[in-house]
Protein backbone atom coordinates (compact mmCIF):
# COMPACT_ATOMS: atom_id res chain seq x y z
CA UNK A 1 0.00 0.00 0.00
CA UNK A 2 1.03 3.45 -1.20
CA UNK A 3 1.86 6.01 2.10
CA UNK A 4 0.09 9.22 1.81
CA UNK A 5 2.03 12.15 2.83
CA UNK A 6 1.81 16.21 2.57
CA UNK A 7 5.18 17.65 1.08
CA UNK A 8 4.80 21.46 0.73
CA UNK A 9 7.53 23.50 -1.09
CA UNK A 10 8.57 26.85 -0.83
CA UNK A 11 10.25 28.50 -3.00
CA UNK A 12 11.18 31.78 -4.88
CA UNK A 13 11.66 33.17 -8.47
CA UNK A 14 14.99 35.31 -8.07
CA UNK A 15 14.51 39.09 -7.46
CA UNK A 16 17.53 41.23 -9.02
CA UNK A 17 19.88 40.25 -6.89
CA UNK A 18 22.46 36.99 -7.90
CA UNK A 19 23.64 36.42 -4.20
CA UNK A 20 20.06 35.96 -2.29
CA UNK A 21 16.70 36.88 -2.64
CA UNK A 22 15.69 40.48 -3.45
CA UNK A 23 12.86 41.65 -1.66
CA UNK A 24 10.79 41.77 -5.37
CA UNK A 25 12.00 37.99 -5.62
CA UNK A 26 8.41 35.98 -5.83
CA UNK A 27 7.26 33.34 -2.94
CA UNK A 28 6.17 30.20 -4.55
CA UNK A 29 4.69 27.61 -2.43
CA UNK A 30 3.97 23.84 -4.13
CA UNK A 31 2.21 20.92 -3.55
CA UNK A 32 4.50 18.26 -4.40
CA UNK A 33 2.04 15.86 -2.40
CA UNK A 34 0.23 12.91 -4.14
CA UNK A 35 -3.05 14.55 -3.07
CA UNK A 36 -4.84 17.83 -3.59
CA UNK A 37 -4.61 19.97 -0.38
CA UNK A 38 -5.98 23.22 1.07
CA UNK A 39 -3.96 26.19 1.98
CA UNK A 40 -5.50 27.71 4.76
CA UNK A 41 -2.92 29.98 6.09
CA UNK A 42 0.76 31.34 6.19
CA UNK A 43 2.45 32.45 8.85
CA UNK A 44 4.83 34.46 9.31
CA UNK A 45 6.80 34.21 12.77
CA UNK A 46 9.65 37.30 13.07
CA UNK A 47 12.85 38.55 15.28
CA UNK A 48 13.27 42.10 15.26
CA UNK A 49 15.64 43.77 17.76
CA UNK A 50 15.16 41.29 20.51
CA UNK A 51 11.37 40.98 19.74
CA UNK A 52 9.80 38.66 18.51
CA UNK A 53 5.95 38.46 16.62
CA UNK A 54 3.86 36.85 14.48
CA UNK A 55 1.63 37.81 11.37
CA UNK A 56 -1.21 36.00 9.35
CA UNK A 57 -0.63 37.01 6.28
CA UNK A 58 -2.72 34.98 4.18
CA UNK A 59 -4.85 37.94 2.54
CA UNK A 60 -3.55 40.00 0.24
CA UNK A 61 -4.88 42.79 1.93
CA UNK A 62 -2.04 45.03 0.76
CA UNK A 63 -3.33 45.09 -2.52
CA UNK A 64 -6.48 47.92 -3.69
CA UNK A 65 -9.71 45.99 -4.89
CA UNK A 66 -8.77 47.61 -8.02
CA UNK A 67 -5.98 46.46 -9.16
CA UNK A 68 -6.64 42.25 -8.59
CA UNK A 69 -7.48 40.78 -12.04
CA UNK A 70 -9.77 38.08 -10.13
CA UNK A 71 -11.49 37.98 -6.49
CA UNK A 72 -8.54 34.67 -6.37
CA UNK A 73 -5.95 37.10 -6.17
CA UNK A 74 -7.11 38.85 -2.78
CA UNK A 75 -6.21 35.84 -0.52
CA UNK A 76 -3.27 33.17 -1.00
CA UNK A 77 -6.01 31.09 0.58
CA UNK A 78 -7.62 28.26 -1.36
CA UNK A 79 -7.26 24.48 -2.85
CA UNK A 80 -3.73 23.59 -4.47
CA UNK A 81 -3.70 20.19 -6.55
CA UNK A 82 -0.94 17.88 -6.47
CA UNK A 83 2.17 19.34 -8.54
CA UNK A 84 0.56 23.16 -8.52
CA UNK A 85 1.61 26.19 -7.11
CA UNK A 86 0.77 29.41 -6.55
CA UNK A 87 2.58 32.57 -6.17
CA UNK A 88 2.61 34.28 -2.39
CA UNK A 89 3.62 37.57 -3.84
CA UNK A 90 6.84 39.19 -3.26
CA UNK A 91 9.13 39.21 -0.18
CA UNK A 92 8.53 43.10 0.13
CA UNK A 93 4.74 42.66 -0.25
CA UNK A 94 5.08 39.72 2.58
CA UNK A 95 6.92 42.52 4.77
CA UNK A 96 4.30 45.36 4.09
CA UNK A 97 1.85 42.58 5.34
CA UNK A 98 3.30 41.70 8.40
CA UNK A 99 3.64 45.35 8.94
CA UNK A 100 -0.02 45.58 9.50
CA UNK A 101 -1.19 42.12 10.81
CA UNK A 102 1.80 41.68 12.85
CA UNK A 103 1.49 41.14 16.78
CA UNK A 104 4.46 43.13 17.69
CA UNK A 105 4.28 46.62 15.93
CA UNK A 106 7.79 46.40 13.90
CA UNK A 107 9.31 48.40 10.60
CA UNK A 108 9.76 45.98 8.27
CA UNK A 109 13.58 47.46 8.18
CA UNK A 110 14.10 46.25 11.05
CA UNK A 111 13.27 42.51 10.80
CA UNK A 112 16.63 40.24 11.22
CA UNK A 113 15.13 36.93 10.68
CA UNK A 114 11.85 35.24 8.90
CA UNK A 115 9.89 31.93 9.05
CA UNK A 116 7.44 31.76 6.94
CA UNK A 117 4.83 28.72 7.61
CA UNK A 118 2.42 27.54 5.00
CA UNK A 119 -0.48 25.38 6.87
CA UNK A 120 -2.87 23.37 4.60
CA UNK A 121 -5.61 20.70 5.21
CA UNK A 122 -6.09 17.39 3.09
CA UNK A 123 -9.05 15.41 2.81
CA UNK A 124 -7.33 12.23 4.13
CA UNK A 125 -6.48 13.46 7.44
CA UNK A 126 -8.68 15.84 9.94
CA UNK A 127 -4.46 17.22 11.20
CA UNK A 128 -3.19 20.33 9.63
CA UNK A 129 0.04 20.06 7.35
CA UNK A 130 2.40 22.20 7.30
CA UNK A 131 5.96 23.34 5.88
CA UNK A 132 8.59 26.29 6.55
CA UNK A 133 11.10 28.40 5.75
CA UNK A 134 13.93 30.81 7.87
CA UNK A 135 15.37 33.02 6.04
CA UNK A 136 17.73 35.33 7.56
CA UNK A 137 17.64 39.40 6.03
CA UNK A 138 20.34 41.18 6.04
CA UNK A 139 20.82 45.00 4.28
CA UNK A 140 23.13 45.31 1.69
CA UNK A 141 22.67 49.78 1.18
CA UNK A 142 19.31 50.08 -0.14
CA UNK A 143 18.63 46.40 -0.71
CA UNK A 144 17.20 43.88 1.77
CA UNK A 145 18.49 40.75 1.21
CA UNK A 146 16.15 37.64 2.23
CA UNK A 147 19.36 34.52 2.96
CA UNK A 148 17.61 31.09 3.17
CA UNK A 149 19.09 29.01 6.16
CA UNK A 150 18.46 25.42 4.58
CA UNK A 151 17.64 24.79 1.20
CA UNK A 152 15.13 22.26 1.65
CA UNK A 153 11.31 23.33 3.50
CA UNK A 154 11.27 21.84 6.63
CA UNK A 155 7.98 19.53 6.68
CA UNK A 156 5.77 19.36 10.29
CA UNK A 157 5.64 15.62 10.43
CA UNK A 158 4.54 13.36 13.29
CA UNK A 159 1.09 13.45 15.15
CA UNK A 160 2.35 14.93 17.95
CA UNK A 161 4.52 18.19 16.17
CA UNK A 162 1.08 18.26 14.12
CA UNK A 163 -0.93 18.38 16.78
CA UNK A 164 0.76 21.01 18.65
CA UNK A 165 0.66 23.48 15.52
CA UNK A 166 -3.05 22.62 15.01
CA UNK A 167 -3.48 23.87 19.07
CA UNK A 168 -1.00 27.39 18.20
CA UNK A 169 -3.30 27.95 15.49
CA UNK A 170 -6.88 27.33 17.18
CA UNK A 171 -5.62 29.51 20.12
CA UNK A 172 -4.57 32.75 17.66
CA UNK A 173 -7.60 32.15 16.06
CA UNK A 174 -9.14 32.66 19.38
CA UNK A 175 -7.33 35.65 20.20
CA UNK A 176 -7.40 36.98 17.11
CA UNK A 177 -11.57 37.40 17.88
Amino acid sequence: MRRIRDVLRLKYAQGMSERAIAANARLFIANMGTEPIYVSAIIADYEAAGERGTAYITQNDNIRSEDLESARGATNEGPLASGDYLDAGSFEDLMARIEMHGNKRVAPETIERLTLTVAAQTGYSAMTSAGSKAYGVTREGEDVVFQPEKMATKQLRGWLARRRFQKRLEAEMRDAV
